[in-house]
């Protein structure tokens, strides 16, 4: 959830055909201030169905527990969206409200961004479709396999100043909801802003991380990587990158990670 300074997954999903590296850390400013880790993420495999739900949140660095409203909406998304609940962000919205009334908390002590991808997996060797909804920063990522990043959407994500689509759980719409293609030779990445900024080809940061991660690492290699150290890189990041591996049977079972 949210307490560690450090969250790692790795692992295959829907019986081999996704494979999965997941890592999350305080940055350095938060561990200068002795604040703990405010970045959360939740992945939620639903092989019966074929599909794959993926949340990443950021809680605002201003807010007193916008490390729990991270932690709160990423794992209510993707376990509301796993059992095809209509509007898994609204349901997951509710359910911190409660929390938040029953605590005498303001909610928006608990504000944070958010990133959700569904992946449908369809036929392998050919492209998936993905859903994404975000609010606020961070962004998803593409990299090709000529090692360029591009945006799965182009279109700009929400700026701090839109109070209405920034940060949940008062913001009403999200900044932009999506579909896009998932073909089998890229990578998908999604990052909060503390990663995703530097996820850019003209990038130091962004040239290293697109060859470190052209073949997938191990857990432990990725863990390195997402652990770079750069000038004006302090604030807390989160990656969840995606490798496509199509081929094998399917088993129906459930399979999630959590921080």
């Amino acid at each position: 959830m949210d307490g560690p300074s450090v969250a790692l997954d790795a692992g295959s999903v829907l019986d081999g055909l996704i494979e999965v590296r997941a890592a999350s850390l305080v940055g350095d400013l938060h561990i200068m201030e002795g604040s703990r880790r405010q970045d959360a993420y939740a992945i939620r495999a639903n092989e019966e169905k074929n599909l794959l739900n993926i949340a990443v949140c950021d809680g605002a660095g201003s807010r007193s527990r916008s490390n729990e409203g991270a932690a709160a909406i990423s794992t209510g998304v993707v376990w509301h969206a796993s059992q095809s609940l209509s509007d898994p962000v609204e349901k997951s919205v509710a359910q911190l409200l409660r929390v938040a009334k029953s605590k005498g908390v303001p909610a928006g002590e608990y504000a944070t961004t958010l990133i959700w991808v569904q992946i449908e997996v369809g036929t392998p060797g050919t492209p998936w479709g993905v859903d994404l909804v975000h609010y606020g920063d961070g962004d998803v990522r593409l990299l090709e396999h000529n090692g360029q990043w591009v945006p799965a959407d182009p279109h700009e994500g929400a700026s701090e100043s839109d109070s209405d689509s920034f940060a949940l759980p008062l913001a009403t719409r999200p900044g932009r909801r999506s579909h896009f293609l998932w073909h089998p030779d890229q990578v998908l990445v999604l990052a909060t802003d503390g990663l995703s900024v530097h996820l850019d080809s003209r990038t130091k940061v962004g040239h290293f991380l697109a060859a470190a991660w052209k073949d997938m690492p191990d857990r432990w290699d990725f863990l390195s990587q997402v652990a770079f150290r750069a000038v004006g890189a302090g604030d807390d990041r989160t990656a969840v990158a995606l490798w496509r591996a199509d081929g094998g049977s399917r088993n129906s079972s459930v399979t999630e990670f959590l921080p």
